[in-house]
């Protein structure tokens, strides 16, 4: 498995709780509670979402990527979510979608979507 790509990290041991996530026809938007702020994480255009928890993700997966305690958002251009996504669609959109990982302190998103997502701190 090709290494992800680190898009956002935070302060040691700070991983964000999720305390809000809308899902609508524009997108998908998490809103990300850390110890000392507030981000919200906007996906405009999403095609797929899997939630699970750390503990179901694998964690030789975790361990593989060298998880170092503060990156919470990843991008991985290659993983087994997109292979199955383009077989499931019988490769009409192969390379088009890349994968985004958001760890929080339990669980783990998934996200395909067309486009980086839009990271901005809340006041």
């Amino acid at each position: 498995m090709k290494p992800w790509i680190k898009l956002e990290s935070c302060n040691k041991n700070d991983l964000p709780q999720t305390i809000q996530v809308i899902f609508d026809e524009v997108g998908h938007t998490f809103t990300c509670k850390f110890k000392e702020y507030t981000k919200i994480v906007n996906f405009e255009y999403p095609r797929l979402l899997r939630k699970i928890s750390h503990q179901n993700f694998g964690a030789t997966i975790l361990q593989e990527q060298e998880l170092d305690q503060e990156t919470w958002l990843f991008k991985a251009t290659e993983s087994d979510l997109i292979d199955w996504f383009n077989w499931q669609c019988c490769d009409i959109r192969k390379g088009e979608y890349d994968h985004f990982i958001l760890l929080t302190d339990t669980e783990v998103w998934q996200i395909l979507s067309l486009e980086d997502p839009t990271i901005t701190l809340q006041q």
